[in-house]
């Protein structure tokens, strides 16, 4: 089976021991003695992920002083019933649990199971940094969570039953797990020595235990090329022309820029593949470091308005690299675009880092790191002009036009073939003019642009002297689309007003709504696109 399922359990934890068992078909009964042989009277347990508390009440059992922590509400309620119904001592948390730092050095066991699955790799990394601080020396980690098997027959099974349960999964939490691939090397990277690895039958569940190692192993970062060839070009291009259509992440993590040593700058961005690529082209030449925040994949302005480009996200990023090894100040440069999501003080708090606010654009990056991090005017403008419009512009219209343009390719019967031209239309329009309208209100631009476009096609249809009902529904379609664009638009410009879009958007979804229902309301045609 795939343990993604267990994401619908947590909302029963009375079912929740049972449920896993019918589905994995896993002795865990034996699982969890195998996790707990080693643990003796009085040591110290904390566990991850406790669940419904049968773990630790079992560790209670057996004279352990247990701490166990979850992050659903309704897990520890159940487990702290389960607990004192049992008449054993447990005390239960709520992760995240930052105030675990004082405890730190504490524990003679952190133990985890089906937990390590639930995290992107970034928060695995930064969790087992913080575990192994956690741990007393000679303390060790025990963890068994969910792989891909290795058989064919078992593969097969366990792809057909991922696929399945977690399209339940997705349906009804929106959340997903992540089967751990390559887990003892992100063990070693954290500085473990790995003791034990078992495959528990029927090769979907693995094993792991493992101690801090006698030495801090600090892997070092990869290194960014500092060059820009054909390749670079290449690749850029078509990361720019696909920008809307394609999420292509660069892994987190710190890198090196040239050989910098630990005096050296230390600069965060996203892994937008595309501004990765264009801080290291502007850094060609250079001795910096880089940390590449885990924004899925989005540009800096866009998650940070997200909220994944975050003071938290910056700290576990930091935290997960161990920048602090690395780097023997405590500054870090931040892109100005980030502001609307990046609180500097948080920054501070949470990694100790202080965050230093730099340039809008990564062309001005050596300026500003030339001269002792001061910005220029120019450097803090954020620039819409016509050449910034059209690189937003035409990624944003080939979106566009494709859905159309595929749509009227398989089913031209329907859909007239001009139809793609339209969206083209609409997409370029706005692009164009968006600063040339007088006002910076949305909602305005679209009416106006919109108009524009309806009374084109009117002229248009006119002129080919179409019937005056098909002429009137094709222009109520025409003005949709275009405030359509122009609202869709507005979350690629750098000049929004979040509130004021919010706003602006219900009355963008209300006069949608009356001109979609006004094309419909008019006597239809034999047609289903006028034109």
């Amino acid at each position: 089976m795939s343990y993604i399922y267990m994401k619908i359990l947590e909302r029963r934890p009375a079912r929740y021991d049972a449920g896993i068992r019918r589905l994995s078909g896993q002795d865990w009964p034996a699982i969890r003695e195998k996790i707990l042989q080693g643990v003796k009277p009085g040591e110290r347990v904390l566990e991850i992920g406790c669940g419904p508390g049968t773990l630790a009440l079992e560790l209670a059992r057996r004279g352990a002083q247990v701490l166990a922590l979850d992050h659903n509400p309704e897990m520890l309620t159940y487990a702290r019933g389960q607990a004192a119904e049992a008449g054993v001592q447990v005390e239960f948390g709520k992760l995240p649990a930052e105030e675990l730092a004082r405890l730190q050095g504490r524990f003679d066991w952190v133990v985890a199971s089906l937990s390590f699955s639930e995290l992107r790799p970034i928060v695995r990394r930064a969790v087992l940094v913080w575990l192994r601080r956690l741990l007393k020396e000679g303390g060790r980690l025990v963890v068994v969570d969910e792989v891909v098997p290795e058989s064919a027959g078992a593969w097969w099974r366990y792809q057909l039953s991922r696929a399945w349960h977690g399209l339940l999964t997705w349906l009804r939490t929106r959340k997903t797990t992540r089967p751990l691939s390559d887990f003892q090397a992100e063990l070693s990277e954290a500085g473990y020595r790995i003791l034990c690895e078992e495959t528990l039958a029927p090769g979907n569940l693995r094993l792991w235990e493992a101690q801090p190692g006698e030495q801090d192993a600090l892997p070092e970062p990869a290194v960014l090329s500092g060059g820009w060839g054909l390749s670079d070009w290449v690749e850029s291009f078509f990361l720019w022309l696909s920008s809307h259509l394609l999420k292509v992440p660069f892994r987190p993590g710190l890198y090196r820029i040239g050989r910098p040593g630990p005096e050296a700058p230390l600069l965060a961005t996203s892994n937008y593949r595309l501004t990765v690529n264009l801080v290291r082209k502007h850094l060609a030449g250079r001795d910096a470091w880089l940390l590449v925040n885990d924004t899925r994949g989005v540009n800096v302005w866009c998650s940070a308005g997200e909220g994944t480009f975050s003071a938290a996200e910056i700290a576990l990023t930091l935290a997960a690299s161990r920048a602090d090894r690395f780097v023997s100040h405590r500054q870090l440069i931040l892109p100005k675009l980030c502001l609307n999501g990046v609180n500097r003080r948080e920054v501070k708090e949470r990694s100790g880092f202080r965050a230093l606010i730099g340039p809008v654009y990564a062309r001005d990056l050596p300026a500003y790191l030339d001269h002792s991090y001061e910005k220029t005017e120019v450097m803090e403008q954020v620039h819409f002009n016509f050449w910034d419009r059209m690189w937003i512009g035409v990624p944003f219209t080939l979106l566009l036009v494709l859905v159309p343009g595929v749509l009227a390719l398989g089913l031209g019967r329907w859909i007239r073939p001009t139809l793609p031209l339209w969206f083209a239309l609409a997409g370029m329009l706005i692009a164009v003019s968006y600063t040339w309208l007088p006002t910076r209100r949305h909602l305005v631009k679209g009416l106006i642009l919109g108009a524009l476009l309806a009374a084109a096609g009117g002229v248009y249809l006119f002129w080919q002297q179409a019937p005056g009902i098909r002429i009137g529904r094709s222009m109520a379609l025409l003005l949709a689309l275009e405030l359509f664009v122009t609202a869709d638009f507005s979350g690629a410009t750098p000049v929004s007003n979040r509130t004021l879009v919010e706003q602006e958007f219900k009355w963008i979804y209300i006069i949608l709504v009356i001109l979609i229902v006004l094309y419909f309301a008019l006597p239809s045609l034999k047609e289903v696109w006028p034109w």
